[in-house]
């Protein structure tokens, strides 16, 4: 059945709207509301133009190809390099926008469409932006097309990128940071030391902690507790009180958070992300993009149809900067 041109006429008008509105600049911020973790994930995520995998170099390797040298040495030239690379598989997420003719109807004028292309535009951006905070909070996978949830690589102690810590001179990169701490002042502490002992000494130090709310309310409770400060670090000798207030929620200067999705699927269990070694990779063309709508029958109504596409992974460079907190209380 060919479709009547004004549809095809429509058609256009909602790829331009749709374009005008994606590249409007608070397009994509608006979305994050609510989403404080997505929202960080994304403020440092890196750009990939597209091939058939995403890779990380890791250098694993400590044997020198090259060498010191007197006048008239020669060197042998080999093929050996010494990196390792973690490869990970691109995931693809496709959501309709749809337009129906009764919509078009109701809408009257020109105006009126377009702010029905606006609002369905929002609507398949938020369920697409929840879809992958749903999948990056699991404790695993679902499909084996979901992107990596965050738990797999902080917290697991297994593979991640084809590289394994039970394989020589991968250990030190795979290594997983992990504790089991009381949420309480005495706690926090541990938590604290924790953090330091992922940063290698401070000298990468954690972006954020996310947690769940339970943990955050609790945070604010220990405020009035006391943690005991050791005055000499050699004999442990002497020690005062030091009110922690509202620092619970902050832990070396790095923020802590609470996001409701986190939440949800995780009630004891907390993250601390290095994202200079944990990344969202996006496809640069294909972050949020809308393609152009085209007429299409749903049932037997007319209709047309553009698709919110975001192609990337989350991705591991290096699994020793993150750490874990498993919370019993």
């Amino acid at each position: 059945m060919t479709l009547p041109s004004a549809t095809n006429v429509y058609d256009e008008l909602f790829t331009r709207v749709a374009f005008k509105v994606v590249g409007s600049p608070g397009y994509k911020d608006v979305f994050y509301k609510g989403r404080p973790l997505l929202r960080a994930v994304n403020e440092r995520k890196l750009s990939w133009s597209g091939s058939k995998q995403i890779a990380h170099r890791i250098n694993l390797g400590n044997s020198a190809q090259g060498g010191s040298y007197a006048k008239s040495d020669s060197l042998t030239i080999t093929d050996v390099v010494n990196e390792t690379w973690a490869v990970y598989d691109p995931r693809f997420y496709l959501e309709p926008i749809v337009i129906f003719f009764q919509d078009r109807i109701k809408a009257g004028t020109l105006a009126g469409v377009q702010g029905i292309v606006e609002t369905r535009m929002t609507d398949a951006s938020e369920r697409q932006q929840q879809q992958i905070l749903d999948h990056l909070c699991a404790s695993s996978k679902a499909a084996s097309t979901d992107i990596e949830p965050l738990l797999t690589y902080v917290k697991s102690s297994g593979a991640a990128g084809g590289l394994n810590p039970a394989t020589a001179g991968q250990s030190i990169w795979a290594a997983q940071n992990s504790d089991t701490i009381d949420w309480s002042a005495a706690g926090i502490n541990k938590a604290r030391q924790e953090a330091f002992n992922s940063s290698k000494g401070g000298k990468t130090m954690y972006d954020l902690m996310v947690i769940p709310q339970t943990m955050y309310q609790e945070s604010l409770e220990a405020g009035d507790g006391k943690v005991q400060i050791n005055l000499d670090a050699k004999t442990k000798a002497g020690t005062t009180n030091s009110d922690l207030g509202t620092m619970g929620l902050s832990i070396l200067g790095r923020p802590v958070i609470w996001d409701n999705t986190w939440t949800t699927n995780q009630s004891t269990t907390c993250l601390g992300l290095n994202f200079d070694g944990i990344h969202m990779v996006t496809h640069s063309q294909y972050d949020g993009s809308v393609e152009p709508f085209e007429s299409a029958l749903t049932g037997r109504m007319d209709a047309s149809v553009g698709w919110r596409r975001f192609v990337g992974q989350l991705t591991l460079s290096d699994r020793d900067i993150q750490f874990s907190l498993t919370t019993v209380s």
